[in-house]
């Protein structure tokens, strides 16, 4: 199996986990480092996997900030 598979596929589990409490400080620290990564190496990951991983990282942004705003 691909290395960039298996990352990618790691990537967007603890995205999916992070979604699930989008208001715990975890979802927060999740979407930081993995925003950073991606930023930096998306290229090593497969296209497909990338685009996926920047949809969740996406999402997640967006609960994050509505979690934040409704505090």
């Amino acid at each position: 199996m691909d290395v960039g598979l298996i990352r990618a596929f790691y990537i967007k589990s603890q995205l999916d986990r992070a979604l699930l409490d989008s208001g715990s400080s975890l979802a927060v620290r999740v979407f930081r480092e993995f925003s950073r990564y991606v930023a930096w190496f998306a290229d090593s990951l497969p296209h497909p996997e990338r685009e996926a991983i920047i949809i969740k990282l996406s999402q997640l942004e967006c609960q994050i900030a509505q979690r934040q705003q409704s505090k």
